[in-house]
């Protein structure tokens, strides 16, 4: 950042004890040197040094599951102005996948509620398949194999009943849909 001066006219003996404030967005005082300034015959030492640097500032994110806010994993962290955060910790539960992240990379900015990366998981899709049993032995060519989200609750399955069977039991109904093989 280039140094800024400003000239400013006083008597010999004044004393100093304010200066313009010439902070901008983002940054912070950091400290003054030679404050309260004594006016000499010295042009050299009637300096006053103000020194600004970055500032520290909030980010959150936020953690969405099926869309709903979990308030419980969301994150309240610091870092600099105009850092950039592209990383965050990965939360997520069984059964769900990653659908997006929104606002990566971000830019820290004075503005606190701009500073946020959302995190958004959903429900997962699973397998799971449905075998059927003649005389006790499995039929392979009438075994399928059906796609269904996380935590559904299957109630049905198809009928494959051949010519001269009856049913004799379903077992594992309802199946709920999990990430177990």
């Amino acid at each position: 950042m280039r140094k800024k001066y400003t000239k400013i006219e006083a008597t010999y003996q004044d004393k100093i004890t304010e200066y313009e404030d010439k902070n901008i967005t983002g940054y912070k005082l950091e400290k003054t040197e030679n404050m309260p300034l004594q006016i000499t015959e010295v042009e050299e030492n009637n300096i006053v040094k103000v020194y600004y640097v970055k500032d520290k500032f909030n980010y959150a994110v936020e953690y969405y599951y099926d869309g709903q806010k979990d308030e419980s994993k969301t994150e309240i962290l610091e870092a600099t102005y105009q850092d950039k955060i592209t990383e965050y910790e990965d939360k997520n539960i069984t059964g769900y996948k990653l659908e997006k992240v929104e606002n990566t990379p971000l830019t820290i900015t004075e503005v606190v509620e701009n500073n946020i990366i959302k995190v958004y998981y959903i429900k997962d899709k699973f397998n799971y398949t449905v075998n059927y049993y003649y005389d006790g032995e499995k039929d392979e060519s009438a075994t399928s194999t059906y796609t269904a989200t996380y935590k559904d609750i299957i109630n049905t399955y198809e009928d494959k009943t051949k010519d001269g069977y009856r049913l004799d039991r379903v077992e594992n109904m309802p199946l709920e849909v999990s990430e177990l093989a």
